[in-house]
């Protein structure tokens, strides 16, 4: 029998309370993450409730906190990728969760597939660090469980690809940041998918027997889906959106604020 809302909500409160207990004495986090239960609850819901693990991976996120973070914000950023890594912030969806908005993924793409260099792509890892610490202190100042990232995928080419180089960095960016601090963004709305993108996603989501919750994580306009600004406010008032996307928030550009 599966538990109702109310034992659920209860069985992670639970969880919470006995992760906290085993680390308080640890000093693995400040007292700010230490208190937070949507900070700790995180972990539990990645590792499915195990205490054990997300014990251990908040330790190991301690570690990585002490060597490698600082990393990523000494690292300069030349002006001359503003217009091409595009990362907006500030905007908030009708849980008052944080919202990424990036408007031109197409030119990513481009960049990412023809003269890409050793430079290009130390500032590509470095832009997706920082967004990931930077959107998990937004959480924690608004005691927010994950963000939302909206992506446009407007002018890619029906054909795209991306070479090997830049899979590996991905691929080594999620191994590193996923098990240290996991989920920070948990739903990801992408507008103008290519039709084979929608229908790849739609077959998983039948043959892993994903939930409604999980089916949500990945939402999917085509170019075709004539009314997606109209089922996007379902997710983010039309004040909190880019105008590229049918709204009128501007927000900032994530660390070109001052260029």
């Amino acid at each position: 029998m599966r538990p109702n809302s109310k034992d659920s909500v209860q069985l992670q409160q639970k969880a919470v309370e006995e992760l906290r207990h085993i680390i308080t004495d640890k000093n693995y986090l400040d007292q700010n993450k230490l208190e937070s239960n949507s900070f700790l609850l995180r972990y539990l819901k990645f590792f499915h409730m195990d205490v054990s693990k997300a014990e251990k991976a908040i330790k190991n996120y301690w570690k990585y906190c002490n060597s490698k973070k600082l990393a990523c914000f000494v690292t300069e950023i030349p002006n001359k990728y503003k217009d091409i890594f595009q990362i907006f912030a500030g905007a908030r969806d009708h849980q008052n969760r944080p919202v990424i908005q990036i408007p031109n993924i197409g030119d990513w793409i481009k960049k990412l597939n023809n003269g890409f260099d050793k430079q290009d792509e130390l500032v590509l890892a470095t832009l997706i660090e920082r967004m990931h610490w930077n959107l998990e202190e937004k959480l924690l100042a608004m005691d927010a469980e994950y963000a939302v990232m909206i992506l446009d995928f407007k002018d890619i080419p029906y054909t795209f690809s991306f070479s090997k180089r830049i899979l590996n960095i991905v691929v080594k960016l999620i191994k590193e940041m996923m098990p240290i601090s996991p989920d920070v963004i948990a739903q990801t709305i992408i507008l103008n998918a290519p039709k084979i993108m929608k229908v790849l996603t739609t077959a998983a989501h039948t043959l892993l027997r994903f939930t409604p919750e999980q089916q949500n994580r990945c939402v999917m306009f085509s170019p075709s889906d004539a009314d997606w600004k109209g089922q996007i406010l379902n997710f983010v008032p039309a004040n909190q959106l880019r105008p590229e996307f049918g709204g009128t928030f501007i927000g900032h550009q994530m660390w070109f604020e001052n260029n």
